[in-house]
């Protein structure tokens, strides 16, 4: 039976699961497999990044394959897919390579919200200094060489990954404000009531929360280095670190880039 190839873009928990899946039941060896990711790391799992920011993971604990392609699986990691060429059956790569596939399976994920604050990003075009998404490894690396010099953090987003991300940075003794923008702490998940206890038990951590509350700027010094948080109302919180956890939207570019 001749070999098909299929390729996963994007080698996140879920193409990675996807890889393993079809590997356990390809007892015939129908498939050759490849996992295309835009990250440098082999593929981790998301989930535990709080834990390393908390210092209770190291990066490797995270790690969801075995080393050197045991597991039977290709992989191109640190490599972007720029285009999909559906009449072809070939995907185009950052490197200039083209691969060719038989099955091709986006599982792209999704990346995070940025709000639109003034000052926010640098003159280069990339975020401020001290300012960082919460989404991948290494966003927590970045976190986390800049939290042993900070002082007061502050997070965007009172969801689960926001709260988890303050309490990482609390664990390492800086003093947390998170800013969010609903009634309550974790409103998609919990009532009113559920959401002031966990307010009373993150208060107690030394983490101070601000609801109903929108950041509109950031601020930096002349020489380019953050100096706080400008809310709606004009009050500015003084930081040296801020961390983005406001959620994530799908990332399906490179779906409607194919027209798919």
């Amino acid at each position: 039976m001749t070999q098909q190839r299929l390729v996963i873009v994007g080698a996140g928990m879920a193409g990675t699961r996807l890889a393993e899946e079809v590997r356990a039941r390809d007892t015939d060896s129908h498939w050759e497999t490849t996992l295309i990711g835009r990250e440098a790391d082999e593929p981790y799992n998301r989930i535990l990044l709080s834990e390393v920011l908390a210092g209770t993971h190291d990066a490797e604990d995270l790690r969801l394959l075995p080393d050197d392609d045991g597991d039977g699986v290709g992989r191109m990691l640190g490599t972007r897919v720029v285009a999909i060429h559906r009449s072809t059956r070939t995907v185009h790569l950052s490197t200039g390579a083209i691969l060719p596939y038989d099955r091709l399976v986006l599982a792209t994920g999704s990346v995070p919200i940025l709000p639109p604050l003034s000052g926010l990003r640098s003159a280069s075009g990339g975020l401020q200094e001290q300012c960082f998404a919460f989404r991948t490894l290494d966003d927590c690396r970045g976190i986390i060489e800049a939290a042993a010099h900070a002082k007061r953090a502050v997070v965007i987003g009172g969801g689960l990954l926001g709260l988890e991300a303050a309490r990482g940075l609390a664990g390492r003794g800086i003093a947390v404000e998170v800013l969010h923008a609903g009634q309550w702490l974790m409103n998609n998940q919990l009532d009113s009531e559920a959401g002031e206890v966990l307010a009373r038990t993150l208060s107690r951590l030394g983490i101070q929360c601000y609801l109903e509350a929108a950041a509109r700027g950031i601020r930096v010094d002349d020489g380019g280095r953050l100096t706080g948080v400008r809310l709606a109302d004009g009050y500015v919180l003084d930081c040296d670190l801020v961390v983005f956890a406001a959620g994530v939207r799908p990332n399906t570019q490179l779906a409607r880039d194919a027209r798919l």
